[in-house]
């Protein structure tokens, strides 16, 4: 049996708006922190919206063998080797 990795690189934009007060505050310093800092509220609007917005335009992929002799398991019941 052959095995092979299929490795895909996709690209897509997504756009999420937030609002603040007219406060003063620099909020786009505080957008960049709460990015970086993996907040949970900012990050789940951003996986909501990417899952509405996702038009994916397929750049690039690679096919490659995978030469080993290690068995691995079946996906499913009803796939992969038969002992």
């Amino acid at each position: 049996m052959k095995e092979y990795q299929v490795k895909i690189e996709r690209t897509y934009t997504t756009y999420i708006t937030l609002k603040f007060p007219n406060d003063g505050k620099n909020h786009e310093e505080i957008i960049k922190e709460n990015i970086a800092n993996g907040e949970e509220a900012v990050w789940d609007l951003i996986y909501e919206k990417e899952l509405e917005q996702m038009n994916v335009d397929n750049q690039w992929w690679e096919i490659e063998e995978i030469n080993n002799n290690t068995t691995t398991g079946a996906l499913s019941n009803d796939t992969g080797p038969r002992n």
